[in-house]
């Protein structure tokens, strides 16, 4: 046995636990390790997934949004 663990006590449904003793068979693996790995994979897909910034897709040099000139509102519109 390791140096570094921890040891309990599992109950587990009589069906459930034929299950795992056939998923260890399958594998070569003990019910220990299946249960471990399973575990493992729980942890580790509740485990947040960093997302990437934001960036625009926008060619550089294009400013939308940003008026261009000195043109008054009444210019633009013909008010005058």
């Amino acid at each position: 046995m390791q140096a570094d663990v921890a040891k309990t006590t599992l109950y587990f449904d009589r069906n459930l636990y034929k299950e795992i003793k056939r998923i260890a068979l399958d594998e070569g693996k003990t019910i220990t390790q299946v249960i471990q790995d399973t575990v493992r994979k729980r942890i580790h897909a509740d485990t947040p997934v960093k997302k990437k910034p934001f960036r625009s897709k926008l060619p550089k040099g294009l400013h939308l949004g940003k008026i261009k000139g000195t043109l008054r509102r009444e210019e633009i519109y013909g008010f005058i």
